[in-house]
């Protein structure tokens, strides 16, 4: 396990180098290699005074030239550790965020549903009631849940439950009352489960 960790980290720290540096390919490899044989040339004729200065100059430059590689190479494998961490923490935090949508996702369903089913009996009820007032009391209480959770769940489920643009054939339900406001909002109810009822079942699937 801790060999695979590190080995896991030589291979990222020299993934790493290799873009920094440019090394990332063949064409730029073979340039990077051109560009240190003419840097340690050029530095060596800069430097062609023979001079025990010189000299010093000379092996510097080509030194810090050709130790550039293993140089960006180490700090990479220290930094590795720490990116290696990061990564993992996102990833967890990724997951525990889609885990987060995924269980609110399905209570705000469930209480949708459990909405639907009191729907289902007080539009039962609007068929056959007498008494409007305390009916429809219910039914204002009731659109006003359904569209808040809708809209929390998706904006396209609350603009297809408010306005109800058009009503079904299967919405046109006898009522017992004549009074037609009643009536439309029977109807209404019975358009609203429709559609409830077929964006959860889809959802679902």
């Amino acid at each position: 396990m801790v060999r695979a960790y590190w080995r896991r980290v030589s291979q990222l720290a020299l993934q790493d180098t290799l873009r920094a540096l440019s090394l990332d390919s063949t064409e730029r490899a073979v340039l990077r290699v051109i560009g240190t044989v003419v840097g340690v040339a050029v530095v060596w004729w800069a430097t062609k005074g023979g001079t025990t200065g010189d000299l010093a100059v000379r092996i510097a430059g080509t030194v810090a030239i050709l130790t550039l590689f293993p140089a960006v190479y180490l700090w990479k494998f220290f930094a590795t550790p720490a990116k290696i961490d990061k990564e993992a923490r996102d990833r967890v935090a990724d997951l525990t965020s889609k885990l987060d949508i995924r269980e609110k996702r399905e209570r705000l369903r469930t209480v949708l549903w459990e909405l639907r089913e009191e729907g289902v009996k007080l539009r039962n009820e609007g068929k056959i009631t007498r008494v409007i007032d305390s009916w429809t009391e219910q039914f204002h209480a009731w659109h006003a849940k359904v569209l808040e959770q809708s809209e929390i769940l998706s904006v396209d489920l609350r603009h297809s439950l408010e306005p109800i643009d058009k009503i079904g054939p299967e919405s046109n339900e006898k009522v017992a009352t004549n009074d037609p406001f009643h009536q439309k909002r029977v109807s209404v109810m019975s358009e609203m489960l429709a559609r409830l009822y077929r964006y959860l079942d889809r959802s679902g699937n």
